[in-house]
């Protein structure tokens, strides 16, 4: 991968900010695989998780784009995508960097969105689901490739 970002926690935090760790008999921790739920969208395929307090989010390119003519989309995947996705995002959460974050990873052309701060909600997961399809009308209002009108 092009990037790689590492979360740090302050050392006077408690223990439990480590959910995503698990103990190993040796006494040290060894990360435990995040469990992804997945939606699928006319404009995109999203993985996404609630990762300790934060909600994750994996966008990849819509089933219907075989993976020889994903560069065919690049332009838009990675200019119009991007700033729609950034616009919708920080409307509906009602936040900005830092607590949105957003990379790019052009190995899989993936879009990865953090939303720090959210495991307060009743449903973080179903809030998402909500993000995804108000992202997914936007996108086809504004002249989505994938738009079947």
């Amino acid at each position: 991968m092009s990037e790689r970002e590492v979360v740090v926690r302050s050392v006077d935090s408690p223990m439990e900010d480590l959910k995503t760790f698990g103990a190993a008999e040796q006494g040290h921790y060894e990360p435990k695989p995040i469990e992804f739920s997945y939606a699928t969208h006319e404009n995109f395929r999203a993985e996404y998780a609630l990762v300790n307090e934060d909600l994750i989010v994996h966008f990849f390119l819509p089933e219907s784009v075989d993976p020889s003519q994903a560069s065919a989309y690049r332009n838009w995947w990675y200019t119009d995508f991007a700033k729609i996705m950034s616009e919708e995002a920080q409307a509906y959460f009602g936040a900005e960097y830092p607590r949105i974050m957003a990379k790019y990873t052009e190995e899989v052309a993936s879009w990865w969105l953090k939303a720090q701060g959210y495991d307060h909600l009743l449903d973080p997961l179903a809030y998402l689901q909500r993000f995804f399809a108000q992202l997914d009308a936007r996108l086809l209002e504004t002249g989505s490739p994938f738009s079947s009108a």
